[in-house]
């Protein structure tokens, strides 16, 4: 089985991939679909009954099944097993830190910047994780450095003056009554 599972570029452009070797493009995010196509596959479902996929036909062309939200509610989400790939954690690198996990809160913007796409394979919908689901996962992490890949870490300009001030506030509230920023050198520097 051939899952392409989304990066933008499959969001942004499935009709890229309409070749019969591939036999699904997940539209929206993988994470949230993968177990439904998998027990599909095991169950004899047709994948043409699961929403948000794209179908490669023969000519080259694509059957889209029915749409769905480009993912659910983000603090749903399990946190990534980390501890799959821990003997790998000393390669890990982003820009000059090294090693460093990798963190990510946001998916999409709230802008529509004509330059930028991350809010065309959302379809501007941006999603957001609670400050205390973001401390609860940092609070699982083994590393010292931290880089967090939003382009909008807990900036939201669709909400009143000061809401995203009190996101900020909660989620380093969080993280101080739980214990993750203390100031002693066990403490995860976030970038």
């Amino acid at each position: 089985m051939n899952i392409g599972t989304s990066l933008v570029l499959l969001a942004c452009a499935p009709e890229d991939f309409a070749d019969v070797s591939v036999d699904c493009i997940v539209r929206g995010d993988g994470t949230s679909i993968i177990a439904e196509i998998v027990e599909a596959i095991q169950t004899g479902r047709q994948l043409d009954e699961i929403p948000g996929l794209a179908l490669p036909l023969e000519n080259d062309g694509l059957q889209f099944t029915q749409e769905r939200p480009y993912m659910p509610n983000p603090d749903s989400l399990p946190f990534p097993r980390r501890d799959l790939v821990a003997h790998l954690r000393h390669r890990y690198f982003c820009i000059f830190h090294q090693p460093v996990a990798i963190m990510k809160t946001t998916w999409s913007c709230w802008y529509n910047c004509n330059f930028c796409f991350p809010w065309r394979v959302t379809n501007g919908i941006p999603y957001s994780r609670s400050p205390e689901s973001i401390a609860d996962e940092l609070e699982q992490i083994e590393a010292e450095e931290v880089y967090i890949v939003d382009d909008i870490f807990l900036i939201n300009p669709k909400v009143p003056i000061g809401t995203s001030t009190m996101n900020s506030i909660r989620f380093a509230a969080q993280c101080v009554e739980s214990g993750i920023l203390h100031g002693s050198p066990a403490s995860p520097v976030l970038y």
